[in-house]
C-alpha cells in the first residue's frame, strides 16, 4: 500500500465520521487507463498520481462535496479534460517567469507537465507539477485570473490528503481554507 493510499484511507475514514454524504459521493474508479492518459497528455505521471487515479473515479457533482479545498476531485477522463483545455487555451502563452523551470516554481502559464487533480467549477484547479525537481509531484493551485501564482502548495498529494484529515478532526486550515462541516456537508472558510 503506497503513501497516496493510506492518506487516502485516513481521509475516508474522517469523511465516514463527519460527512458521511461525502464520502458516500465517491465514485469507484474507472474509464481511461493511465497510459492513455499519458499519451494524450504527453507526460508521465509520477506513482503518486497513478496511485491517486486508482482510489476514486471522481465524486457526484454537488458544491458540499467538495473535499478538496474548494475542488471536487476528478476522475482521470475528466483530469485529462481540463488539462488539455487549459493546455489549447493558454499554449501561445509563454512562460512569463524567468529561471529554472522546476516543480513547484511559477511560471504564470499552464504548462504540459501539470496534470490537474481537482476543479472548483469557476475556472480554478488544483494539479499536480510533474516538472522534474525535488517539488517533482507537488499539489498546486491554478485560476484563470493567476494563472499558477498562488501560494497554496503541498509538497504531494498524501500531505495534501492528510492535512485535509487533520482539519476535518481538529479545524485547522487547509493552506488558505478551513474545512466547516454544514449540513453533512463540507463548505470552506476563508480568512
Amino acid at each position: 500500500m503506497g503513501d497516496v493510499t493510506v492518506a487516502w484511507e485516513e481521509l475516508m475514514t474522517e469523511l465516514r465520521r463527519v460527512a458521511p454524504a461525502v464520502a458516500a459521493a465517491v465514485l469507484p474508479p474507472g474509464g481511461m487507463s493511465v497510459a492513455e492518459a499519458q499519451e494524450r497528455l504527453g507526460t508521465e505521471f509520477t506513482p503518486d498520481l497513478v496511485e491517486w487515479f486508482g482510489l476514486h473515479g471522481g465524486i457526484e457533482l454537488d458544491y458540499k462535496f467538495r473535499f478538496l479545498p474548494m475542488n471536487w476531485p476528478l476522475d482521470l477522463a475528466e483530469a485529462v479534460r481540463f488539462s488539455a483545455e487549459i493546455r489549447e487555451i493558454w499554449q501561445d502563452s509563454e512562460p512569463r517567469c524567468e529561471g529554472d523551470q522546476v516543480a513547484g516554481t511559477v511560471m504564470e502559464t499552464w504548462l504540459p507537465q501539470y496534470v490537474a487533480v481537482g476543479n472548483d467549477g469557476m475556472g480554478g484547479e488544483l494539479f499536480v507539477d510533474l516538472r522534474p525537481g525535488p517539488r517533482q509531484g507537488c499539489v498546486r493551485e491554478w485560476e484563470r485570473a493567476q494563472a499558477d501564482d498562488f501560494e497554496n502548495s503541498w509538497d504531494g498529494l498524501a500531505p495534501l490528503l492528510r492535512e485535509i484529515a487533520a482539519a476535518l478532526r481538529d479545524g485547522s486550515r487547509v493552506g488558505s481554507w478551513t474545512p466547516v462541516i454544514v449540513d453533512g456537508g463540507i463548505e470552506w472558510e476563508v480568512p
